[in-house]
């Protein structure tokens, strides 16, 4: 398409003949024509400086990547220098009267432009193209992960099925040997009943998170059993049963229980959850460091914080801290601690989160419904 100005039409029209399959658009009064894609302008010098001027610039814009062609002006270098930095024309054709220089310039304008169109439609081609290659990629690693996820799961399955049973096996003797402590005449030894006390929720706990590992691998939701508890001797317990873990030797363990509220709880899924959050706040501060487990009430929820004074987690890694076989514990780790602490503390129609920053505890915060009182 060509777009003349109003003072170079009469020179376009007498050239028009060796245009061929050219469509001119001329101006309609002082009305520009109206472009539906790229045109070559054909300017004279005197539209460059006359009344339309600031309407041919906007149809300059809108003709792009079409570039003008100038007819005369050679003999004006200011107006020349406007001509190529403001309106970037591509050809400058001297006021002759031979058609083939205007023609010529036309012609070669056109070319570019079709050049210039060509390439941008190659780019947009290579672009969907790279896009497309990069989302199917995208889709390849994911089916790739899931697919290392579901083998991941179809091992921890077969291992968790054959390990309750013997968890099971081990209650029913620690089972008997309490039965035989209790039968003794020597009576009892509250110090052994708090061990033996310690050592069957442990296992039960244990067990209740191979349950949970097992359903979770074989995609089906796993039975849980509620019961109201009180939220502080949940706790309370759950410290004094860390005590235990070596990793305490060398931390101050302590704990700030004023809930004074009740929870409907799978009790020893919630031990395991609390559990875990607690040996890895062990893990993550330093020697002689101190783990805080603190309960209190907010509304209508109990809140548990579990913290410690290790060094902050980086941002990376506490935005995947919950995700199923993400760990930062190499060859000791699964990955499933921390989702597996998730979906308990889901089923219970809580939430569970973790802040952790310079100058500030990490702190991971459990938050349950409360139970009127």
């Amino acid at each position: 398409m060509i777009c003349p100005g109003p003072v170079a039409l009469p020179i376009v029209r007498r050239f028009a003949s060796e245009l061929v399959d050219a469509q001119i658009l001329p101006f309609s009064g002082d009305q520009p024509p109206a472009l539906d894609g790229p045109a070559i302008l054909v300017l004279c010098a005197d539209d460059l400086r006359g009344p339309h001027k600031d309407v041919l610039l906007k149809l300059a814009e809108a003709a792009a990547p079409g570039r003008p062609v100038l007819f005369g002006g050679t003999d004006d270098r200011d107006l020349l220098l406007d001509a190529i930095n403001r309106w970037r024309v591509s050809r400058i054709v001297p006021d002759t009267p031979e058609a083939n220089l205007l023609v010529d310039a036309i012609r070669k304008a056109q070319q570019a432009l079709d050049l210039e169109r060509g390439l941008q439609q190659a780019a947009t081609a290579l672009r969907q193209e790279t896009e497309s290659l990069e989302s199917a990629l995208t889709s390849l690693r994911e089916t790739e992960e899931r697919t290392r996820q579901n083998e991941r799961l179809a091992t921890l399955g077969r291992i968790t099925s054959s390990l309750i049973p013997v968890i099971g096996t081990h209650l029913d003797a620690l089972q008997e040997f309490n039965s035989l402590v209790l039968g003794s005449r020597d009576g009892r030894d509250p110090r052994l009943e708090e061990l033996l006390g310690y050592a069957f929720t442990g296992i039960r706990s244990l067990h209740a998170m191979l349950d949970e590992i097992r359903a979770y691998a074989e995609s089906r939701p796993d039975t849980y059993k509620f019961a109201v508890h009180e939220v502080d001797e949940i706790a309370h317990f759950v410290v004094a049963f860390c005590r235990y873990d070596p990793l305490s030797a060398r931390r101050r363990v302590a704990s700030d229980l004023g809930a004074d509220a009740k929870v409907s709880a799978d009790v020893f899924r919630l031990y395991q959850s609390l559990i875990n959050i607690i040996r890895n706040a062990y893990q993550a501060s330093r020697d002689g460091g101190q783990v805080l487990v603190r309960t209190r009430r907010e509304g209508d929820d109990v809140i548990i914080d579990v913290e410690n004074d290790g060094e902050p987690i980086a941002p990376e890694v506490k935005s995947r801290l919950f995700e199923p076989f993400f760990t930062t514990k190499g060859e000791e780790g699964i990955g499933l601690g921390l989702s597996m602490c998730r979906t308990t503390i889901e089923r219970h129609g809580g939430t569970i989160s973790c802040t952790s920053g310079p100058g500030q505890p990490t702190r991971f915060r459990i938050r349950l419904p409360r139970l009127p009182d």
